[in-house]
């Protein structure tokens, strides 16, 4: 619609910005991306943000290598490989891919999910020809309702891949960064709070080894005390 509306009426089209990031994640708690940090790399690089922006979007969006958006007074942060030639981003992909353990005779099969609506399908379908051509990914691309695929990624069982996007409330970097300080929080407590349950767990071992112990140990005692109560037991 945005090239029809460019050609055909460009005077009454006005296309306002928004401070938003539109991405997709990795279930890492899982296989294939759980401690493959290589894989998820490779996938990243495979993708040409510029065509994804320039052909398939097409309203204007800028092509990202960060979480953070440019905003007012602050400088967009880039990686190194922001820089870099699409051969020499495609090139370091299939080498990354290589050492995570894949090949064209033993390709990644991946499911790609994102809630269902008509752009992020077109998104999806061109990260899955991307992939397919860069690495030889094979990809299946799953869409489910808004509150269906929301309970989809939360339990993190059913996908791989899946969309992700957030919208700043106001003009500073903190309206995206106070969201990883939120995942940064719970992780911290979720080491806590596994470093409290394996404190119990072994206090409960301990006690159960003591509850196992002590008949054993009761006899013991009974025996070299006083021998009479012990008798009848041989």
């Amino acid at each position: 619609q945005i090239p029809w509306l460019r050609k055909n009426l460009p005077d009454e089209l006005h296309i306002a910005p928004y401070l938003g990031s539109y991405v997709y994640g990795f279930n890492t708690s899982q296989p294939p991306f759980k401690d493959n940090v290589p894989l998820r790399k490779a996938l990243a690089l495979a993708l040409d943000r510029d065509i994804l922006v320039g052909k398939i979007t097409g309203a204007g969006e800028i092509a990202s290598y960060g979480w953070v958006p440019p905003l007012t007074g602050y400088r967009n942060q880039q990686p190194e490989r922001a820089a870099w030639t699409r051969e020499e981003r495609n090139a370091e992909a299939r080498r990354l891919y290589a050492e995570a353990g894949y090949s064209a005779g033993n390709p990644l099969r991946l499911q790609l999910l994102h809630n269902t609506e008509i752009n992020h399908r077109r998104l999806a379908v061109a990260m899955a020809a991307m992939w397919r051509d860069v690495l030889g990914v094979e990809t299946e691309i799953l869409n489910q309702e808004w509150q269906v695929f929301l309970q989809t990624r939360r339990t993190k069982v059913d996908t791989q891949v899946f969309r992700y996007g957030w919208v700043g409330d106001y003009n500073d970097p903190y309206t995206f960064a106070e969201i990883l300080d939120s995942i940064a929080f719970t992780i911290r407590e979720r080491v806590r709070i596994k470093g409290e349950i394996s404190t119990l767990t072994a206090q409960q071992r301990m006690s159960g080894y003591v509850v196992g112990f002590l008949p054993i140990g009761l006899a013991g005692f009974l025996f070299i005390a006083a021998p009479s109560f012990t008798d009848p037991l041989f």
